[in-house]
């Protein structure tokens, strides 16, 4: 049994109430315990900041879409299975949605690594790039020279075991 400040780490969905009661009624459970106490700072925004989890797997996506949590998913998975995931963040969240927070974020942001990418091809160009999501490719004044570093040639050999005998 912990005696801190923690969320359950079986179940990692007890709500972040330490932060917005006042004074904390207290929590007790299967692996943590937390006797009331007033907890500060509290957050002076109201409603609450929105409460965001990040996600690598669907299965964190819906458990974001359960609790009513925006999901930051960096993407590991090319657009047609975004799309999927996307879907069944907001149908979980329709269906079976009950937020955790003061508010429900209901919001699916999904990082790739292209677009991280882009920001430096647009420093190297010197020019301000429009990209096409969809195709994640660059369109429109400068998308010639642009494109062209969307992909380098290969910096290195690829390493081999060197041979000792």
């Amino acid at each position: 049994m912990l005696n801190e400040l923690s969320c359950d780490p079986a179940s990692r969905s007890s709500p972040p109430f330490e932060f917005t009661e006042t004074p904390f009624t207290g929590h007790v459970g299967e692996h943590v315990r937390m006797p009331p106490r007033n907890v500060v700072p509290k957050p002076v925004q109201r409603p609450h900041p929105p409460v965001w989890v990040a996600c690598s797997r669907r299965e964190t996506i819906h458990l974001a879409a359960q609790q009513g949590i925006g999901a930051l998913a960096f993407a590991f998975f090319d657009p047609e299975e975004a799309r999927h995931w996307v879907d069944d963040y907001y149908a979980t969240l329709a269906s079976e949605g009950v937020p955790i927070g003061d508010a429900v974020n209901a919001n699916v942001a999904c990082v790739t690594s292209f677009f991280c990418h882009a920001g430096n091809v647009a420093w190297r160009t010197g020019r301000k790039l429009t990209v096409d999501a969809e195709s994640e490719t660059f369109v429109g004044d400068g998308a010639s020279e642009a494109n062209a570093l969307r992909t380098r040639p290969v910096y290195r050999k690829p390493w081999v075991l060197p041979d000792v005998s």
